[in-house]
């Protein structure tokens, strides 16, 4: 899925790979896409994967995963955990229980 502006669609690799943080956390290459773009495109389609949307910036993020019926991963579904206060699990729920995994 080709971006009309911004920074070109890169390999999944280049992010999305646990190797791409072996040397540490690649600063360089978020804070130059940042500079580009707040949002690209991993492009998993060569390794048969539907690929996915890097959302860069904090407030990009919060945003995004603040108004779902603006961003969510298909027409009809929402983001993957909580967001909105609606859908944050509840303050009892006991540390280590599956449902905090998430905060």
């Amino acid at each position: 899925m080709p971006q009309p502006r911004g920074a070109p669609p890169i390999p999944a690799g280049a992010l999305g790979r646990a190797d791409a943080y072996a040397g540490g956390i690649p600063h360089d290459r978020l804070e130059r896409l940042r500079a580009r773009t707040p949002v690209v495109w991993l492009d998993e389609r060569s390794a048969g994967q539907p690929g996915a949307w890097a959302v860069l910036r904090y407030s990009d993020v919060h945003h995004a995963l603040t108004h779902p019926e603006l961003f969510a991963p298909q027409m009809d579904g929402p983001l993957h955990g909580p967001v909105s206060g609606a859908d944050a699990p509840p303050a009892d729920v006991p540390p280590g229980d599956a449902r905090d995994a998430a905060t």
